[in-house]
């Protein structure tokens, strides 16, 4: 796929952009990025690669996930994605790698769902471990259990692929936690990843 998305781009710049030829060149890239971007889905939900544990910082993390999805095409002029203060930071000894494909997969998911309005990201203790916290002013869950959304390729957005949520869950079920749905406070939904006290631990004061 890399080679014919390749070529798509060097021959869609030898054509007029207006006219016939442009037009379906734009939809044939368009097309084999989307499938592109599947494909990457499809291997990291059926790929369990060896997890590699270290002390990380979660303020760090988020931060940099909140960086690079305010520039993804999911995210509409008027959504502001914030970071809400919470208890204090907190270091996960966890695969920073599946830590970040986790809440990249959460906030995109709560891009798609909002096109007005904010998503926040919110870090607070639960018990022994710690919820991060992912929320938005959306158009909220859909009718129905909301685990079903976890189900691979489940999808109520145009273009999904509906592996966003199933990727999410089962990296956080092997670092030792999960990832719940809710319907939010009034509108919207959230998105809580809880991670117990195995791979959480208070930063000292």
């Amino acid at each position: 796929l890399k080679p014919v998305v390749g070529s798509i781009e060097l021959l869609a710049g030898e054509i007029p952009p207006d006219g016939v030829p442009g037009e379906l060149m734009a939809i044939i890239l368009k097309e084999s990025e989307s499938l592109e971007g599947f494909l990457a889905d499809f291997l990291t939900f059926s790929r369990d690669k060896t997890l590699t544990m270290e002390d990380v910082d979660l303020d760090t993390v988020i931060r940099a996930e909140i960086a690079a999805v305010t520039r993804h095409p999911a995210c509409a002029p008027g959504v502001r994605v914030e970071v809400l203060s919470g208890s204090s930071p907190a270091v996960a000894h966890i695969d920073r790698e599946a830590l970040r494909t986790v809440m990249r997969n959460l906030l995109l998911n709560a891009l798609e769902a909002t096109h007005a309005g904010r998503v926040t990201v919110a870090w607070n203790e639960a018990g022994s471990g710690i919820e991060i916290i992912v929320a938005d002013t959306g158009v909220g869950l859909p009718e129905g259990d909301p685990e079903l959304l976890f189900e691979p390729f489940c999808t109520h957005k145009p273009g999904g692929t509906g592996l966003g949520l199933s990727i999410a869950r089962r990296l956080s079920r092997r670092l030792g936690g999960d990832v719940i749905l809710e319907q939010g406070d009034g509108r919207g939904a959230r998105a809580i990843l809880r991670l117990d006290n195995s791979c959480v631990q208070r930063r000292a004061a």
